[in-house]
């Protein structure tokens, strides 16, 4: 987003997938990894090699893509927190986590210590807001698995395919716009590898980059931008 208290303008987001299961898949991060498969494969999903899609079993399996294609209790989402989940979850197989986020611990966890490349992404700027899609990120994974590639280093890489879709987003504001601001903000950003990450690359292009010290990272930090928000608005109003 482009703004400030005032006023704000959504720039970018993610591709939009259905989430299977609404609110409550959530706690079973197993569904949205199938919705983002099923989005890059199809049908050839199940021709997948993935423990994931054993583990889920073939009644699961047509149950989740039948909400998905009709959109029955699939409300569309582009959080990066599912697309984390999704991915952990691709990796090491868990039916079912015990709070929102656990399953993006889990793959923090996994890439901690290693550095690697980059997988390939798309920003879509024919449109506005632009997308981003990592259609080209979940191929090259679920390819790498296939070779027997360390899970730790397809964590690792996704985790810089972030940080880079950061980046590009953050080049095209400042194309179109000028600015050299940046602020990271949002429960992501608790992940430290992405946060240090992030704050390194911008730093090293020029930009001038804040984070969170005194207000929660998280959702906790919400309602002091809506108050913010809130009281700008009524400044503007008198």
């Amino acid at each position: 987003m482009v703004g400030d208290a005032k006023k704000f303008q959504r720039v970018a987001h993610f591709k939009y997938l259905p989430l299977p299961g609404g609110e409550a898949a959530i706690l079973h991060p197993a569904q949205m990894a199938v919705s983002f498969l099923w989005d890059v494969f199809a049908e050839n999903i199940y021709e997948l090699n993935l423990p994931l899609l054993k583990n889920i079993g073939e009644a699961k399996m047509s149950a989740l893509v039948k909400m998905i294609q009709v959109g029955i209790n699939a409300p569309l989402t582009s959080s990066l927190g599912r697309i984390f989940d999704a991915v952990s979850v691709i990796l090491n197989y868990r039916e079912k986590i015990s709070y929102e986020g656990e399953a993006a611990v889990a793959l923090e966890m996994l890439a901690t210590g290693q550095k690697e490349k980059p997988y390939p992404f798309a920003l879509r700027s024919s449109s506005e807001p632009a997308a981003i899609d990592l259609e080209p990120t979940i191929k090259q994974i679920v390819e790498d698995l296939n070779q027997s590639i360390s899970k730790s280093r397809v964590a690792a890489r996704f985790h810089a395919t972030i940080i880079e879709v950061v980046v590009a987003v953050c080049q095209k504001i400042e194309k179109t716009g000028g600015l050299k601001k940046v602020c990271l903000s949002g429960g992501c950003f608790m992940n430290r590898i992405l946060l240090e990450g992030c704050y390194r690359r911008l730093t090293d292009l020029g930009f001038e980059v804040y984070f969170n010290s005194q207000v929660p990272i998280n959702d906790g930090g919400l309602a002091v931008g809506q108050a913010l928000i809130a009281n700008a608005r009524k400044e503007q109003c008198a």
